[in-house]
């Protein structure tokens, strides 16, 4: 299995097959992973810390999604390991997305002295739900 993000999906075989399937004007059959109906109810969760503290995320499986510790460089590389994450930093703030349908282990880890916010923000349909 080849870990996709979003800057590789125009190279998955469903993303060329719907496109190729436009050009031809044939959708009548879709590739798999691919529905022309909207989920009735997206949950989704959005971890999000200000201060100089890492924030690493596990699910169930043990897949990893926050900033590389396997690296062998000084370059800061990020894994995304977990399925349908996401993970941004902005100043000092950092921000993992995740879908709600698991259990999830935070990690955080101080870098300075100092305090932080953390907070975790339930999102169905778009709107936020619940605040932590």
């Amino acid at each position: 299995v080849v870990s996709r993000t979003h800057g590789s999906i125009l190279e998955t075989t469903p993303t060329q097959e719907l496109i190729r399937g436009i050009f031809l004007q044939n959708t009548e059959v879709l590739p798999r992973y691919t529905s022309i109906e909207k989920p009735t109810t997206e949950r989704n969760l959005r971890v999000r810390i200000h201060s100089p503290v890492s924030l690493d995320i596990f699910d169930s499986k043990g897949f990893h999604t926050g900033i590389a510790t396997s690296s062998t460089t000084d370059l800061k590389m990020i894994d995304e390991q977990i399925p349908n994450s996401f993970y941004m930093e902005f100043g000092e703030g950092k921000y993992i997305g995740l879908d709600g349908d698991d259990a999830y282990t935070i990690s955080l880890n101080g870098l300075d002295t100092g305090t932080f916010t953390l907070g975790v923000d339930t999102i169905e349909n778009d709107v936020v739900v619940d605040k932590f």
